[in-house]
């Protein structure tokens, strides 16, 4: 009976043992054909079936566009036709003058404010004058960029135009130094991380969802210290963090305004809303009090005078208007000019005691007004001292603003 019974219990024994041996890898989750597979990158369209709505509206903003392969010598493309976009002038009018598509490996931006080259070496076309195609404003244009000069294309610079973007290894064939990426343009995996965890089981492996500023700040910026960088009388362009922490808005952050999903530049065609608040929400009453002239075709709203063009990326309409819009929010009514914005040495915005910036008048009006030299928008005519008189108390009794956290 004792022995009947030992035997009984090594046969209980061995029978999960057998059990496993016997499974199939259907139903086996500890079979090594459905073990988790490591994380890597899997792209974006493995995002698409079950996230379809942001998948149809990022596709068509231009962060996927950072960085476009040349393949077998056929020009990317890009999500808009000629009339919204800059991408059928690229595929129209590049690559550079005497060269061809198959010349180059990528193309750096080209959805909205300009178009540069990589070569297969890695490095940037710079020859002549002709390097870089600017799209912005009234038509494609022609300009010098590192004229003639060795510009590599490497870690340093693609690491905001890229996903999975590493110092590691080279991704031009034969050289070193260079760095890898997975994919070029920011693709969904940069911000929520490697998906191939979460595309096995998308219950058990959640994404990362980092809504904070500091993940943009990645890369809207240009300055180890969160400087605003100032060049040729403009602010640089990819500096909206550092602006932002640097105005009244630092609190609200980025995704207090945006959907990071969505396009901005395009957001009257593309899918979604990339402008998500609008000013009156938080800042009830500011319209009703404004003492601007309103009414009419091409009245200002909140944004021409508080996010005036002061940002330069291809090029500048006038000396008062660039190609971005500013984020620094505060104007200064004083009856001042633009070098009163930047610190003596014109390197950087100035920032007061309580570490913000603020717009000078000249950019926050002379883009519908001009100047008494007649540079401008067109309109009529004002001195930086008539400008002061008007903007003092433009909005008179200001009225409480609303948190977006109340809302």
């Amino acid at each position: 009976m004792t022995r009947t019974l030992r035997g009984l219990g090594w046969l209980f024994l061995l029978l999960p043992v057998l059990a496993l041996t016997a499974c199939s890898d259907d139903d086996c989750p500890t079979c090594e054909d459905n073990a988790a597979p490591q994380l890597s990158y899997v792209g974006s369209q493995s995002c698409e079936a079950c996230h379809q709505a942001n998948y149809d509206s990022f596709i068509k903003s231009g962060h996927p566009y950072k960085l476009s392969a040349v393949t077998n010598g056929v020009a990317p493309t890009y999500p808009w036709d000629i009339e919204h976009s800059s991408g059928a002038i690229v595929e129209r009018d590049g690559p550079p003058p005497g060269t061809s598509w198959s010349d180059f490996a990528y193309v750096i931006g080209g959805y909205g404010w300009k178009a540069r080259w990589v070569k297969p070496d890695g490095n940037v076309y710079t020859a002549g004058t002709q390097a870089q195609l600017n799209l912005w404003g009234s038509g494609p244009e022609w300009v010098p960029y590192h004229q003639d000069q060795v510009k590599p294309y490497n870690y340093d610079c693609f690491k905001c135009h890229t996903t999975g973007a590493s110092q590691t290894g080279s991704w031009p064939a034969g050289t070193t130094g260079f760095g890898t990426f997975a994919f070029g343009g920011v693709q969904c995996e940069e911000c929520h991380g490697q998906g191939s965890q979460h595309v096995f089981d998308p219950q058990t492996f959640r994404m990362k969802v980092d809504d904070t500023p500091e993940l943009c700040g990645r890369c809207h910026t240009r300055d180890s210290q969160n400087r605003v960088a100032v060049s040729g009388g403009f602010i640089r362009h990819h500096e909206q963090y550092d602006e932002t922490i640097h105005s009244p808005h630092a609190a609200v952050g980025c995704g207090g305004c945006h959907d990071p999903h969505a396009s901005v530049k395009y957001d009257d065609v593309a899918p979604g809303n990339g402008v998500t608040t609008e000013c009156v929400t938080c800042h009830t009453g500011f319209d009703t009090n404004l003492t601007h002239v309103k009414g009419f075709a091409g009245a200002p709203d909140c944004t021409d005078c508080h996010m005036p063009k002061a940002a330069k990326s291809a090029r500048a309409e006038h000396e008062y208007r660039g190609d971005i819009a500013s984020h620094t929010f505060t104007i200064n009514p004083a009856a001042v000019g633009k070098s009163a914005m930047w610190t003596s040495d014109g390197k950087f915005v100035a920032l007061d005691e309580f570490g913000r910036g603020a717009i000078t008048l000249d950019f926050a009006c002379y883009s519908c007004h001009n100047d008494p030299a007649g540079v401008g928008g067109g309109g009529s005519p004002k001195t930086l001292a008539e400008l002061s008189a008007k903007a003092t108390g433009m909005h008179g009794v200001l009225p409480k603003v609303v948190a977006l956290s109340s809302r």
